[in-house]
């Protein structure tokens, strides 16, 4: 009579089981991790994208703050723009501010737009030349 000898294969297999979960929850944990991050970027890069709006029509408006043809001075330093009920309940924003230089032949006007607790500012240079004013530089400050 011949014995059979019994492999248990069982002991490894559990331990490859167990080897498994522990690599999937690791995996899954990172995943959880990861989307944590990306929802809470997405509300922050659409704020961003907001305010970068807010300043182009700041930048639209700023001319008004230039002298007109044939004036020394421009009718105001200061300018607050309407903005959409919406945006306004956030807290939302856009002054534009501006003020002579280089003896009256430049004008620098800033543009701050905020939106829920967050600004970025904008600074732009225009220059008086023979055929009126002009934008020399625009400088995004964050």
């Amino acid at each position: 009579m011949t014995r059979r000898q019994k492999h248990h294969a069982g002991g490894l297999a559990t331990v490859l089981a167990v080897a498994l979960i522990g690599l999937v929850g690791l995996a899954a944990a990172v995943l959880t991790v990861q989307l944590g991050e990306a929802r809470l970027q997405i509300p922050r890069q659409a704020d961003q994208a907001q305010l970068r709006a807010m300043l182009l029509t700041g930048a639209a408006a700023a001319p008004r703050l230039i002298p007109g043809p044939g004036k020394d001075r421009a009718e105001s330093d200061q300018m607050l723009l309407a903005l959409p009920r919406e945006l306004i309940a956030r807290g939302g924003q856009i002054k534009l501010t501006a003020r002579d230089a280089l003896a009256g032949f430049a004008r620098i006007v800033i543009i701050e737009a905020t939106l829920d607790g967050r600004s970025m500012r904008q600074s732009l240079r225009y220059l008086k030349g023979d055929g009126g004013w002009g934008l020399a530089e625009s400088t995004l400050q964050r």
